[in-house]
């Protein structure tokens, strides 16, 4: 079974370093809740492999809830945050608009950030978003900050992008359909898309007419994704002097270069308090995100989360210079044992927070930071070995489909795909 979204019944389209999709839905039965020692509910993992699952959770379940002197002990812990967040809006007007425009986030991600933006942000600061692509989160966001009751007059949204050379002409097109099916975009639009493959106008179309389009600051700035684009590559992503911010988006930090440079220019305009969400932490192939957080965990804390979109909020200020001297310019500049505690410790704090998605996420991701760095045959035998854990099951076609598509790195012309199948 593929792994599922913390939501339990919504999925989403998208690509995998370009080719392949990024999460899938199942019921939540499909990974069982354990403890670090596998003895959360004793029942439930002697009889997984011989009864129904779901007969399982209902019985063991029952009979947890009959006796209260055992109930507290598998109770979920405290500091289990995901799926406890509100996705439902009331407002059918509202809701239809978050699906209108094509995304690679899941309906539920969106609505959590709508909500999220209307009563956890602050209100008083800016929120800066970096990878937007068409703008679906910016939409969920921008809306969340209008409906929120102490939203100041003055803050604004800033939403970064490269805005083009995210797919082929013809892959952006059809990617597209639905707007052209709604009437956001016209025929005549096809051709500017074909000829530049460039969609910044399209943005702006897709919300100019909008009531939120106000909050929005657009700015064409790229992230570089090695070293040496910082020379080569025009109008790199910088953040204005004088922003202040509250909130910050993240689903463009698509390497792990890219990363570092964006944290560096960023925290500069953070201070404690201020939240960082993370669309791809949950992904896969992007295991320098959990890796970055877990680097600084003494400046975090772990919030809310849904599906692959993970929160965190600053607690102390972090300077660019302390950025760079913790977190390498590269994966290769670590040693072998150096990700062992870094994972180590990541799949520790998924285990007490009852968190088994994130705990099968974080031992591909742990097998692709060695397929990356060119320690292949050690991330077969983590896959291999998570392929067998009884506490893993259901998440064989997952770990299947990871091997073709485990991570990606940065070339000269592109991303290159990581994979362990050939």
């Amino acid at each position: 079974m593929w792994l599922p979204p913390y939501s339990g019944v919504l999925a989403k389209d998208g690509k995998c370093g370009g080719t392949a999709p990024k999460t899938f839905t199942v019921p939540l039965t499909s990974l069982r809740r354990t403890t670090t020692d596998e003895r959360r509910n004793p029942m439930k993992q002697l009889l997984r492999k011989t009864i129904p699952r779901l007969w399982v959770e209902k019985f063991s379940d029952g009979c947890v809830a009959l006796f209260p002197s055992i109930r507290k002990r598998y109770a979920p812990p405290t500091s289990s945050h995901g799926a406890v967040f509100p996705l439902g809006i009331a407002n059918a007007g509202k809701e239809a608009l978050l699906d209108r425009i094509p995304s690679e986030t899941s309906r539920a991600e969106r609505r959590f950030l709508y909500h999220f933006f209307r009563s956890v942000w602050s209100g008083r600061n800016d929120v800066l978003e970096v990878g937007p692509f068409l703008g679906g989160t910016t939409r969920a966001i921008a809306m969340g900050m209008m409906d929120h009751p102490q939203r100041t007059q003055a803050s604004r949204l800033h939403t970064y992008d490269r805005f083009k050379n995210y797919r082929s002409d013809e892959s952006l097109l059809d990617f597209m359909a639905p707007l052209f099916e709604n009437g956001t975009l016209i025929e005549s639009d096809r051709d500017v898309i074909r000829q530049t493959t460039d969609f910044e106008t399209v943005f702006h179309q897709v919300h100019q007419a909008q009531s939120y389009h106000p909050l929005i600051r657009c700015v064409n700035g790229p992230l570089p994704d090695l070293p040496e684009q910082e020379q080569t590559v025009p109008n790199l992503f910088a953040v204005a002097n004088g922003v202040t911010l509250d909130a910050v988006f993240i689903d463009g930090c698509k390497s792990w270069y890219g990363t570092r440079y964006f944290m560096a220019h960023v925290l500069p305009h953070a201070q404690p308090g201020t939240w960082f969400l993370m669309q791809d932490y949950g992904q896969h192939t992007c295991f320098w995100l959990p890796v970055f957080w877990e680097v600084f965990t003494d400046a975090f804390t772990l919030g809310p989360y849904v599906d692959s979109t993970y929160t965190f909020q600053l607690t102390r200020n972090i300077s660019p210079e302390e950025v760079i001297e913790r977190f390498p310019a590269q994966p290769d500049e670590w040693t072998e044992q150096r990700f062992n505690e870094i994972f180590a410790s990541l799949i520790q704090k998924a285990c007490d927070r009852d968190d088994d998605r994130a705990r099968v996420v974080y031992h591909v991701q742990w097998a692709a930071a060695f397929a990356y760095i060119g320690m292949e045959d050690r991330a077969r035998i983590i896959l291999e070995d998570l392929r067998r854990a009884s506490w893993a099951d259901g998440s064989e076609k997952f770990i299947a489909w990871a091997i073709t598509c485990l991570t990606y790195r940065p070339g000269p012309t592109g991303s290159i795909n990581v994979r362990l199948d050939s």
